[in-house]
């Protein structure tokens, strides 16, 4: 990470740097630092917001940390309204960057029949369209994330 995070800093070229970026965040996901690996995908958005790949990241970062949360356990109804925030950032990547449609098309196909059922979103009183909180009031283990999707 030291060996790439100081040419990111300092190459004048936003191509090579948001490439950069999104490498150091690949490698930070790949050592489960998840926060640290979305961190530097908002740093390639930062550089270039129409950086569909950075989108993708963020998204397949989230879809991660659901795996970790349920880690020796079920997932449950909560854990499945993630979902619905992996899915806002591949429609993101899909809407600013078209070479990044199809990679997201199958990543919201594989993640969409995990949502929230019906019968979920009824029983818990989640209204499709309403704001919903993805943090540590969720669980605990979702509190870096802190951010606000649509419930769908």
């Amino acid at each position: 990470i030291n060996y790439q995070t100081e040419p990111a800093e300092k190459i004048p070229n936003d191509n090579q740097r948001k490439r950069i970026l999104l490498e150091i965040s690949e490698t930070y996901q790949n050592m489960d630092k998840r926060q640290s690996a979305r961190d530097y995908a908002r740093k390639a958005l930062n550089v270039d917001s129409n950086y569909g790949a950075a989108y993708m990241r963020i998204g397949s970062i989230y879809a991660a940390a659901v795996s970790q949360c349920t880690s020796g356990r079920t997932i449950d109804r909560d854990d499945r309204t993630v979902y619905w925030l992996v899915v806002d950032y591949y429609e993101r990547a899909m809407e600013v960057d078209s070479s990044t449609r199809n990679a997201a098309n199958r990543s919201i196909n594989s993640y969409t029949p995990v949502m929230p059922s019906t019968e979920d979103k009824f029983f818990q009183g989640w209204e499709t369209g309403d704001s919903f909180s993805i943090d540590g009031d969720l669980k605990e283990c979702y509190a870096w994330i802190d951010e606000t999707t649509t419930v769908r």
